[in-house]
């Protein structure tokens, strides 16, 4: 009698189960912490699967400031559905992901205030409001050491 060694298709209940998670698995990694990794080639860390949906959906990578969120609370559940839309609560989301900003003004004067605004508006206004303060994109991503992607 021959012992049969251990494969992978013998933990899933058909071949195409196993064919399925090969290619989920090639697609990634799940961190320790639960989030999917994706390689980003040699000699570059992997990324957030996460973070990598939320910059092709803005076209640009994100800003230091920035944070993806998911909204279920399961880290490797990065679905989306199209592009960021406000909801009713004023969340910027697609599926279960959220964009989240970390940044603030300085000071309390009403100048920076309104240039704070403006680039908030250049950043993640409705396509009317960022062709309004595109110059203002400009600098702003020239200030964070970015070039910009995407004509507007």
């Amino acid at each position: 009698m021959t012992k049969r060694t251990s494969s992978r298709a013998t933990i899933y209940c058909s071949r195409g189960c196993a064919l399925t998670a090969k290619q989920e698995e090639a697609r990634g990694s799940l961190s320790a912490d639960g989030y999917r990794m994706i390689s980003q080639g040699f000699g570059n860390s992997p990324k957030g699967e996460h973070r990598i949906k939320i910059e092709e959906i803005l076209g640009r990578p994100l800003l230091p400031t920035e944070q993806v969120h998911h909204v279920n609370g399961v880290r490797h559940d990065n679905r989306t559905d199209g592009p960021l839309a406000m909801d009713e609560r004023g969340r910027l989301r697609s599926g279960n992901l959220e964009l989240w900003s970390h940044a603030h003004p300085a000071g309390q004067e009403i100048g920076p205030k309104l240039e704070y605004a403006r680039g908030l508006l250049a950043l993640y206004g409705t396509q009317e409001e960022r062709k309004t303060y595109a110059a203002f994109l400009e600098h702003v991503a020239n200030a964070e050491g970015m070039e910009l992607v995407e004509d507007i």
